[in-house]
């Protein structure tokens, strides 16, 4: 009661704000049912509801950022690498913080939704339509934290794999003028041992970078 009532501070002196989202979605619809019936303690619980879909909103976004962040970061050397990893888990945390704090705000949602379903004060009918309102929001929630969380599992996976600058330049030479050939280590290579393993073509024009992996 003590949330629901520092939740109702929120808005005006009626307990009566702005949905967070929109005028037309699920969290409208059920705000409207709350307001026809005129019930200032379970506004003010909704207005708890409201500021957990917030969090959660404000939770994805951070996961997004995160995501983002660890894609476009590259390294220079293996050393860079190990910091880069280090200050990311530092900073943001670990997929273990992340489920916990995830599954936080899932827990509190569906106690709000517990609160609803047995203890609500609302009639028979608002009840049950406001109910149906919050399980389609709460399954919005779980759906909106696990496409972000994928996202970031995805990227993270790439940004722990992802080899330094360094790594990949030592595996590398330019092809001089003279050929494949010309290149140090390859004088007695066979022409079919210069045969790119990934689009199957020859390798062979001046110019071109040819990067060899470790498995020859």
């Amino acid at each position: 009661a003590a949330a629901a009532a520092a939740a109702a501070g929120a808005g005006d002196e009626d307990g009566d704000d702005e949905d967070v989202y929109d005028n037309a979605g699920h969290g409208a619809v059920f705000r409207r049912i709350l307001k026809m019936n005129n019930n200032k303690s379970e506004l003010a619980w909704w207005h708890s509801w409201q500021m957990l879909m917030m969090q959660v909103e404000m939770q994805c976004c951070a996961i997004r950022e995160r995501t983002w962040a660890l894609k476009a970061t590259n390294f220079e050397t293996s050393g860079d690498k190990s910091k880069a990893l280090a200050d990311d888990r530092a900073t943001h945390g670990t997929r273990h913080d992340y489920h916990a704090a995830m599954g936080e705000l899932i827990m509190h949602q569906h106690v709000l939704l517990w609160r609803s379903i047995n203890v609500s004060e609302l009639p028979v009918g608002s009840t049950n339509e406001g109910v149906k309102l919050a399980a389609i929001m709460l399954q919005q929630s779980e759906a909106r934290l696990y496409t972000s969380y994928r996202a970031f599992d995805e990227g993270l996976r790439a940004f722990e794999s992802r080899l330094p600058q360094s790594s990949i330049a030592r595996r590398c030479s330019v092809i001089p003028a003279e050929g494949v050939k010309g290149i140090p280590g390859f004088e007695s290579k066979a022409e079919d041992e210069t045969v790119c393993s990934i689009c199957l073509a020859q390798v062979e024009e001046p110019g071109e970078q040819l990067c060899m992996l470790d498995c020859g």
